[in-house]
């Protein structure tokens, strides 16, 4: 084939390209913004304002922290978790979605459904993203073109916006208090470098760095791991000569169970810490402003609520029905 030729099948395979990548991501965008019942399956982030509710379902094939019987054991090569299908069901206005991936095979454990909504009102954010764009304004626009952000608004009225997620992951009980106690436990024992404390204002029971192995001089003393879990290196950092550590909180019930937990990687002003979320072994996480702690019981009592309202089904866990 001759060189113009060749340039010129390279052009057309170019165009063709272009046209098809084009047509591509309007394709996506579009299905993000018009989502209905039948998009359960749908991997893709979702920006809608409409209402008008939508359904997706989590699945997953383990229960973990259900151990398999010596049997099972010896058929299955592993004695991890019991093998069944689990599955819940969410139906909600599509304003309060962020994003759907349930298409992931349910066995690797990585679908998610993620929400969104305002702290205090507890109204969909992407209704409040919408207002601001109709006004040209972008989230975080201060500037003089842009004095009546409704985002902005909000903010300097003391709201926020709450971010969560559920995974698909489903635990046991036994399993669910084990997480959310990890810290806890590993607190008490003797060459732990934490410390366990009543944080009387809060009601919370904190975990720390005990003060005596908290880093002294920036760049020279390191910081420590946190209750010595290797996992866990990021457990703080220095501002302005000052160490500031991480800190774990714990909501627990009077039978001494944990309801939740939400962990502080810096414990300052300007940071967010991620709570944990659970529902009926269903595990999650949200969102929350290191500085918002007076809210969080607030916040963890609206998440419960919202998906009390909108998960219209979910199977028995601890079974393999």
């Amino acid at each position: 084939m001759s060189e113009p030729k060749k340039s010129l099948l390279t052009r057309l395979i170019i165009l063709f390209l272009f046209i098809g990548g084009l047509h591509g991501v309007s394709f996506i965008l579009s299905r993000s913004m018009m989502m209905t019942t039948a998009d359960i399956g749908l991997f893709a982030p979702v920006a809608s304002t409409s209402m008008k509710p939508i359904t997706a379902t989590l699945r997953t094939k383990r229960l973990r922290g259900l151990q398999k019987s010596a049997e099972e054991r010896l058929r299955d090569g592993n004695a991890e978790f019991i093998v069944g299908d689990q599955f819940l069901t969410i139906r909600a206005p599509a304003a309060y979605f962020t994003i759907i991936a349930t298409s992931l095979p349910p066995e690797k454990e990585e679908q998610s459904i993620g929400f969104s909504m305002w702290s205090k009102g507890g109204d969909p954010v992407a209704i409040t993203r919408a207002e601001a764009r109709l006004r040209g304004c972008r989230f975080g626009d201060v500037s003089d073109k842009c004095e009546d952000n409704p985002i902005l608004d909000r903010i300097k009225k003391g709201e926020w916006i709450v971010d969560f997620e559920l995974f698909g992951v489903r635990l046991t009980e036994a399993e669910e208090q084990r997480q959310l106690g990890y810290f806890l436990k590993n607190a008490t024992s003797p060459d732990s470098n934490c410390v366990i404390q009543m944080d009387d204002t809060l009601g919370l029971v904190t975990v720390g760095i005990r003060n005596d192995r908290l880093p002294r001089i920036p760049g020279v003393d390191k910081p420590p791991k946190f209750c010595n879990e290797q996992g866990l290196t990021f457990t703080g950092e220095f501002r302005d000569g000052v160490y500031v550590p991480a800190k774990h909180f714990h909501k627990q019930k009077p039978d001494g169970s944990t309801s939740w937990v939400v962990q502080c990687g810096v414990l300052s002003p300007g940071r967010n810490c991620t709570m944990s979320v659970r529902w009926d072994g269903w595990s999650g996480r949200a969102i929350v402003p290191a500085d918002k702690e007076t809210e969080w019981e607030t916040v963890s009592a609206a998440i419960s609520d919202f998906l009390g309202r909108h998960i219209v089904e979910t199977n028995k866990r601890n079974t393999e029905d």
